[in-house]
């Protein structure tokens, strides 16, 4: 929990409503938490976030994968973010994620 408890000041601290992409911020709290965390590792980052033991994470932050709304908001939730932050999360998740430029707008 004390591990999830530094993820959670990490974003807080970075803020996500400087980031229009939404796999950056995720890259930034990773960055964050292996600076500050020893022997962190994308694996356990995606445990933290609600994910099975898996590269989940590691795969999103690099295009591999997409994240779904569902994923999105169990992000948001373990990362405790909340009214305005929680929204445009989602939104840049939508937006990042949309395939025709239809969806975007």
């Amino acid at each position: 929990m004390k591990r999830l408890g530094k993820l959670i000041s990490i974003a807080q601290d970075i803020g996500v409503l400087h980031y229009s992409d939404y796999r950056i911020f995720l890259s930034e709290i990773y960055r964050g938490a292996k600076d500050t965390l020893e022997k962190f590792t994308y694996m356990e980052m995606s445990e933290l976030l609600g994910y099975s033991k898996s590269n989940a994470i590691h795969l999103i932050v690099n295009h591999k994968r997409s994240l779904s709304q569902v994923a999105a908001q169990k992000i948001a939730s373990k990362l405790e973010l909340r009214g305005l932050e929680r929204k445009y999360f989602l939104t840049v998740v939508k937006h990042n994620d949309a395939r025709l430029v239809t969806e975007k707008e």
